[in-house]
């Protein structure tokens, strides 16, 4: 994935957390029952999500398809 594309990622996900209401990436965690650390890791280089966790993402912060098939678009 190209870097703006996932700058973009990382920024539509920042965004929808910040929207919801999620302050940090622990509470961003419990909710949609990631691993801290993996979350963690993943938001700083969110290319390594993997299709099941970015739909769990998706789902849980409510981000519209139009945004992500924007970014995902190759």
């Amino acid at each position: 994935m190209p870097q703006k594309k996932t700058d973009q990622l990382s920024g539509v996900i920042h965004k929808y957390m910040t929207i919801r209401g999620i302050s940090n990436v622990r509470a961003a965690a419990q909710l949609m029952f990631f691993n801290y650390d993996t979350l963690r890791r993943r938001l700083k280089k969110p290319e390594t999500f993997t299709l099941s966790e970015l739909s769990r993402v998706i789902k849980y912060l409510k981000i519209p398809s139009s945004e992500i098939e924007f970014i995902l678009e190759v």
